[in-house]
């Protein structure tokens, strides 16, 4: 074979090679960059959130003033009548007694309550009373004991529960 032949095909070969090299190194480059990309996406998706079981506040040593019972929300569970409102949560009797009385601050978090539904949780074995709170999450009440699930992020705290109805279209029912 003469020089110049010779020449050319390693120099050919080289390039070729050359180029092997570039294509595997971007390859691999944008395969790890995709992997970082979906694994940050996953992670922004989750939401981290603490449960903690609720007790009594301890007595910053004054009196409480109760206000004026408003209502947001009202759930039957467990054969009581639970009545939420911003001063905290009344339980009635079938007849209209009132059993008891948990207020916002002493026996629940800081936090006015909000809507009220009953469902069971992923890690529950029974219903639950649920109870959006505005600012500390969700609380669920067995019907002896309150759990708090909330959020790590402060941002994420509020929660709004949302109702379809099933008489009307879901545009109209999530629109509000």
């Amino acid at each position: 074979m003469k020089p110049q032949r010779r020449t050319a095909a390693v120099t050919s070969v080289a390039t070729a090679v050359l180029c092997l090299a570039v294509v595997g190194v971007v390859i691999w480059r944008v395969e790890k960059a995709l992997i970082g990309s979906s694994r940050e996406t996953a992670a922004s998706e989750r939401l981290a959130v603490e449960i903690r079981a609720v007790g009594t506040q301890p007595n910053p040593g004054f009196e409480g003033i109760t206000s004026p019972a408003i209502f947001k929300s009202a759930a039957a569970f467990q054969g009581r009548i639970y009545l939420s409102g911003p001063a905290g949560l009344s339980v009635y009797a079938t007849d209209g007694t009132l059993e008891h009385f948990y207020r916002v601050g002493i026996d629940l978090p800081t936090a006015p309550l909000g809507p009220l539904a009953v469902g069971t949780l992923a890690d529950s074995r029974q219903p639950e009373l649920l109870i959006a709170t505005l600012g500390e999450g969700i609380l669920a009440f067995d019907g002896s004991r309150f759990r708090q699930i909330r959020a790590s992020q402060d941002d994420a705290r509020v929660v709004i529960f949302r109702t379809v109805s099933r008489d009307r279209p879901k545009s109209l029912a999530t629109a509000r």
